[in-house]
């Protein structure tokens, strides 16, 4: 049976745009109704429309669907043959990012939606819906008569035109635009305005020389209206370093500053009441407070790198900056051991993303550098003696717990293999998320599908089959009469012991591979994506095809490097996905 489609031309799209005529009156005795050519709904739709629905006293429910919804499905169709809303006259000098006559016409039909529809998510009635449609109409063409600087807007829009312009290069016209809209909007005390002018005069803009006096009379006027650390913290600045009091520093009133800023945990300002502390610049000196609030800092950000380091490194640098930090106070407590475990863990984090943005990571990774040659005594051993503990540290004692494999090997020794539990599938399958490592001793850190350690002349006393997995988030030394070993608990239930001697074994030691690791960005050009292929001749900069299941998709590469498996932020086959093919 074949469908019942009305075609209706032009006039009687017109009746509909206008409420002249309802849906149902056209669809009657009919499956669909089609444009039989395309329509362009103008001001003068809208208003005649306004007039009507106001007239027919019709309901929400009415409105909807024998007005909006078949006119939104007639805006939003794909085909040539579609409703679109009318353009500004010709000759009106358009400005990106502010309203022309179709912007009105699609913020209007918005607002419709918004009272018109059950679902929408903003609501508001109908009467405020037409009360906004005639404001746009009469700011609209008001705006069409006269030149660019006397054009008047909503508040709305000039937040916005703010917000773009912060992010963009902008022209001469922006530039002027940009400090009008500031003007009147921080002229009545709203934030958005505010804050353009206090950050413009702070850092320098396109439309404003740095000048602190005025960037200070704006950051008190946005921290008194928000209270938010952002704001306090530049102030907080401004005391710390005397710019607006004369060049006299004011410690008291920066500890203040600094201090609300990190009761909203702002990173930088702990760091900056950490220093404060340490060196009793306005406020007592308290060493072992600075040092408790900088080791606070270390295992949030250690817990949020572990979390995020394999979607684009998020979080690298941060860490980095925190475990610099922390080492620098450990240094200074003369715990060295401790000082040098953070600092191979900054170069670490850092050398995540230090190839692909070396200017800006530059001079962090020079500090971490010198730290270390500086405690570097020693050449770094292959093999050593350590406990499980200390590399296992921040594994356990947590819910999630490890996993524990155990090995005979063929010279008789036995091989203890540690790796987390399986918690993320790709794909079919579960993958587990790798161990970050660090060993002072052999110099190591990094990320580790398995921890393994050799037990010499050992003894499995638990579990009788060797074959089966442990599962463990505790451990302990034993103390057998035929040696010292050390026992698995999971939640104070031993859950397996071995005696003997044991040692940890330099990672790269035992799998030296290398794999060619590229990066490129994704579709929408801001998100870094990693893969590893067997094409050795690519370069950064070369084009490459990503080859999907039924498409191809074109790329430029960022960077191209050798890299060990514990340099891999994922187990080796969560690079595996693309198929790469070189564009000669």
């Amino acid at each position: 049976m074949s469908e019942n489609i009305l075609y209706i031309n032009s006039e009687q799209m017109k009746h509909l745009c206008r409420y002249e005529i309802k849906y149902s009156e056209l669809l009657k005795n009919y499956d669909y109704v089609l444009l039989s050519e395309s329509y362009v709904f103008t001001i003068d739709d809208m208003l005649a429309a306004i007039e009507n629905i106001k007239e027919s006293g019709d309901d929400i429910e009415t409105l909807y669907e024998e007005w909006f919804e078949p006119l939104d499905k007639f805006i939003c169709t794909s085909d040539e043959y579609r409703v679109g809303f009318e353009n500004s006259p010709y000759g009106f000098e358009e400005i990106d990012n502010l309203p022309d006559r179709y912007d009105y016409l699609s913020d209007i039909f918005d607002e419709f939606n918004n009272a018109l529809y059950e679902h929408a998510e903003e609501h508001c009635t109908l009467d405020e819906a037409i009360e906004y449609a005639m404001s746009c109409i009469e700011q609209c063409l008001d705006n069409e008569k006269k030149p660019v600087g006397e054009r008047e807007y909503f508040d709305q829009y000039k937040k916005e035109f703010l917000e773009i312009c912060e992010e963009e290069e902008i022209s001469e016209t922006d530039i002027s635009l940009c400090r009008k809209f500031a003007d009147e909007l921080s002229n009545n005390e709203d934030v958005t305005g505010l804050k353009f002018k206090a950050y413009g005069y702070y850092y320098g803009s396109e439309c404003y020389e740095v000048d602190y006096d005025k960037a200070y009379e704006y950051l008190i006027k946005l921290y008194n209206i928000t209270g938010e650390r952002d704001y306090a913290q530049l102030l907080g600045d401004l005391y710390y370093n005397g710019i607006c009091t004369d060049g006299k520093p004011d410690y008291d009133m920066a500890f203040k500053y600094y201090s609300v800023g990190m009761l909203g945990e702002s990173v930088y300002s702990k760091y900056k009441v950490a220093e404060m502390l340490s060196t009793g610049k306005g406020v007592v000196k308290n060493i072992r407070s600075a040092y408790k609030i900088v080791r606070n800092v270390y295992e949030e950000e250690w817990k949020d790198f572990l979390k995020s380091y394999e979607i684009l490194h998020f979080g690298a640098s941060s860490f980095a900056k925190a475990a610099l930090e922390l080492g620098i106070y450990e240094e200074g407590l003369k715990k060295y051991d401790e000082a040098y475990r953070c600092y191979l863990q900054a170069e670490f984090a850092i050398g995540l993303i230090l190839h692909e943005h070396f200017k800006e990571y530059e001079e962090l990774a020079d500090k971490i550098r010198k730290r270390i040659d500086r405690l570097k005594l020693a050449p770094p051993k292959k093999n050593v003696r350590i406990p499980i503990w200390s590399i296992l540290r921040g594994y356990l004692r947590t819910e999630i717990g490890l996993q524990l494999n155990i090995h005979k090997l063929d010279d008789g020794n036995i091989k203890l293999s540690m790796s987390q539990l399986p918690k993320r599938a790709i794909g079919r399958e579960k993958l587990r998320e790798k161990l970050f490592v660090t060993e002072i001793e052999t110099g190591f850190c990094g990320l580790l599908d398995t921890v393994d350690f050799i037990f010499e002349d050992a003894i499995v006393v638990i579990p009788d089959n060797i074959n089966e997995p442990v599962v463990f988030n505790d451990i302990a030394t034993c103390h057998e009469d035929y040696g010292h070993g050390i026992d698995f608990y999971l939640y104070n239930k031993l859950t397996a012991r071995i005696i003997g001697k044991y040692y940890f074994r330099h990672p790269d030691e035992q799998v030296k591979k290398q794999y060619n690791m590229i990066t490129f960005y994704n579709d929408n050009m801001r998100l870094f994506v990693r893969c590893i292929t067997e094409i050795e001749d690519l370069s950064a900069g070369d084009d490459i095809y990503i080859i999907g299941d039924k498409e191809r998709f074109k790329r430029k590469l960022v960077d191209v490097r050798k890299v060990s498996e514990s340099e891999l932020c994922n187990p080796v086959e969560f690079y595996m996905n693309y198929k790469v093919e070189k564009i000669y």
